[in-house]
Formats: structure tokens, sequence, C-alpha cells
């Protein structure tokens, strides 16, 4: 009876233990992709050349298949305990004539 009795409190403990708040446990921000700040973008200037776009920003994430001159650049923050905290952001370049022509900045 009481090896019974000892067991149902740990087996009890095990479960509460499970359920409490971890929010005092460090969370360490996973960046996903190349984050592109204000900073960046406001150093973008309509009519740069694809050359010196690539040389400020890095390569983009993807390159549209159908359409070479429009340049997606994607990244995502996340904490790794809490997967419900997710900001994808996303830039979109689009050139016309190797000449930078618009900028479309998205953020979720």
């Amino acid at each position: 009876m009481r090896n019974c009795f000892s067991m149902m409190i740990l087996l009890l403990s095990v479960v509460l233990l499970g359920c409490q708040d971890r929010s005092w446990v460090y969370t360490p921000i996973v960046t996903q992709g190349r984050p592109i700040t204000e900073q960046q973008i406001h150093h973008l200037k309509l009519g740069l050349s694809q050359a010196t776009v690539t040389k400020q920003l890095g390569t983009p994430a993807l390159i549209n298949p159908l359409d070479p001159n429009e340049w997606i650049y994607l990244s995502t923050e996340r904490r790794q305990l809490h997967l419900t905290h997710i900001q994808p952001t996303q830039v979109k370049l689009i050139f016309k004539h190797n000449q930078l022509s618009s900028i479309q900045r998205t953020v979720s």
C-alpha cells in the first residue's frame, strides 16, 4: 500500500511539473533566412544594378523561376520553446532592365 502511494505521488508530481509555465526558461531567438533590416532597405535606391544590390544584401533566398527579375529575401524569427511566436518577413525586389524598380516588404 505504501509503495503504491509513493508511486502515485511520484506520477502526480511528474504530470504537474509538465504543466507549469516555463516563461522563466531562457529561450534563444532562432533566425532562419537572411533578415533585412530597415537600415538596409533605406540604403537601397531605385535604379541600383543587380550586382550592387547583391553586394549590399547578399544573394536572395528565392529568385522567381518564371521571372528572374523578381528577387525574394525571406527570414523567420521564432523562440525555440514558444513555437507560436513566429514572425516571417519577406522583402521582394523587382528589377527592370537590370535596374531596381520596386521594393516591397511584408511582415506578418
